[in-house]
């Protein structure tokens, strides 16, 4: 093999190819590894950042293309599918349930299997993505219920406020949002949004 044809029509020697799918398979293996020795995400995000454990990517091509903006943020997404293989996920739950009933009892469910002991993962950016997905498709009010979910999970979080002031805004319900993403803006201060939603719903 001489080269490999990417998407986008971008061009790999064999050798640039070689070197990236051991970096792929080396992220893999240390991450599932960590995994199963009991790690969170965020440890593992730190143990395996690209300024320790994995320096070396630096070196590749692909970095040396793209820069330090690109990269940092392609080695965190990595660290974060590959952690989320083989997770039972919350949200594939709640996605499942919401099929046979609504989305109140379906979160209540959730909860009860968790007070059980249940090994389903909760991942706060899946979460909200799931929320979104809601409220693209004009299911506000099942939304704003995933969002408050998130926010109960997450309440550290500015970005879980600032999701549900967004789905209590398009709701009509301006008090709530203006509470949301002043919420937001009390742990996120330069949450820019946040502010100017404030402004334009205050007015």
């Amino acid at each position: 093999m001489e080269k490999v044809i990417c998407s986008g029509g971008q061009v790999w020697t064999s050798e640039r190819a070689a070197t990236h799918l051991n970096y792929i398979r080396k992220l893999w293996n240390d991450v599932r590894a960590a995994d199963a020795a009991g790690k969170s995400l965020a440890q593992i995000q730190d143990e395996f950042s690209l300024d320790t454990e994995f320096a070396f990517v630096k070196q590749m091509q692909v970095y040396l293309d793209n820069g330090d903006d690109w990269v940092r943020p392609q080695h965190r997404a990595h660290v974060n599918i590959f952690y989320l293989q083989g997770k039972n996920l919350a949200t594939d739950f709640l996605k499942k349930e919401m099929k046979r009933t609504t989305v109140t009892d379906a979160i209540r469910t959730l909860r009860q299997k968790l007070n059980a002991g249940s090994d389903i993962y909760i991942d706060e950016n899946l979460v909200n993505a799931f929320g979104y997905e809601l409220l693209r498709s004009d299911d506000v009010l099942a939304a704003i219920e995933i969002f408050k979910f998130n926010a109960e999970r997450f309440p550290e979080s500015f970005n879980v406020y600032d999701s549900l002031g967004e789905a209590y805004m398009k709701n009509g319900d301006i008090e709530p949002a203006i509470r949301n993403y002043q919420k937001s803006l009390g742990i996120n201060p330069e949450n820019t949004n946040a502010q100017e939603m404030l402004i334009k719903l205050k007015k």
